[in-house]
């Protein structure tokens, strides 16, 4: 991609740095949401879901429809930033996390044992971190420092 300047808004912008925050945006966009259901899918277990709608300005209905999307959004991990590799890549592509702290993560998360038949299809496996390396979520640095901290999984 050619590096040229465009004029948003009064500033000038190269277009390859305007492609990466657009990216880093979008990232923090998706992720906040994340964020935003997995919180209401907690108040809805403290409060009810009128007193959630009311602190939140929206109606009940509404909240039961985000309580059926947050369904679906799996919880952190324990003493991580995401529920699993991608986020833990994603929250560090967005500017959330330090390049320090993501490869400490990535490279103490437990990785699951591919299923022998389907080991592209299995979450949780190494495959993930090959997987954030190869679409640019990490770079070679950080997916050598990871691999690693994870000499044990291949050999």
């Amino acid at each position: 991609m050619a590096t040229t300047t465009i004029e948003q808004g009064g500033l000038a912008l190269a277009t390859r740095e305007a492609v990466a925050e657009a990216r880093r945006q979008r990232l923090r966009e998706r992720l906040a949401h994340t964020d935003y259901l997995r919180l209401v899918k907690w108040l809805t277990q403290v409060m009810t879901q009128r007193e959630v709608a009311a602190g939140l300005g929206v109606s009940q209905p509404a909240v039961a429809g985000l309580v059926k999307s947050a369904e679906k959004v799996p919880d952190k991990r324990e003493g991580f930033s995401g529920a699993d590799a991608r986020e833990i890549a994603e929250r560090y592509a967005a500017g959330l996390l330090t390049r320090e702290d993501t490869i400490g993560q990535l490279g103490r998360w437990e990785y699951q044992a591919p299923v022998e038949d389907d080991w592209l299809n299995t979450p949780g496996t190494w495959v993930d971190v090959e997987y954030v390396a190869d679409i640019g979520l990490i770079d070679a640095e950080m997916y050598e420092a990871i691999a690693e901290m994870n000499e044990h999984l291949y050999g």
